[in-house]
């Protein structure tokens, strides 16, 4: 009697699946990062770390900010100096509280959310496999 291992076409498939579902975290983040440039979602990136490890980040300056909100203080300077769109003016303060997010994106952050549907894209993956 010989027994088959099917042990290697499993690996094989769910690898695949992981690393598409990966990708579609990756993909959704870039739809749900606040665009004013587009620099923030060009710079959003999947690293594959080993087999079924990988992380979904960036390595943009104000990527952190716009995810988790925060303070922006001023530095070299005594006061940030900008203008205020909303009140047709300009503006000079010592310190900015942002939410996250940004106003054009509705103040909500960008990353976790796509993260939060990977086990949504895995399954998909693994039935469409």
């Amino acid at each position: 009697m010989k027994i088959v291992s099917h042990r290697d076409e499993f690996l094989r498939r769910t690898e695949a699946a992981f690393k598409a579902a990966v990708y579609d975290v990756q993909l959704e983040a870039m739809k749900n990062a606040p665009v004013d440039t587009g620099d923030l979602r060009r710079r959003i990136h999947a690293n594959f770390l080993g087999p079924l490890r990988a992380v979904v980040g960036t390595d943009h300056p104000g990527g952190k900010m716009r995810e988790f909100g925060g303070t922006i203080r001023a530095h070299s300077k005594p006061y940030l100096v900008f203008f205020w769109k909303r009140r047709g003016r300009w503006v000079k303060v010592k310190q900015v509280t942002q939410r996250p997010g940004g106003y054009s994106q509705g103040f909500r952050p960008w990353l976790r959310p796509a993260g939060r549907k990977f086990g949504e894209f895995l399954t998909r993956h693994l039935r469409a496999g």
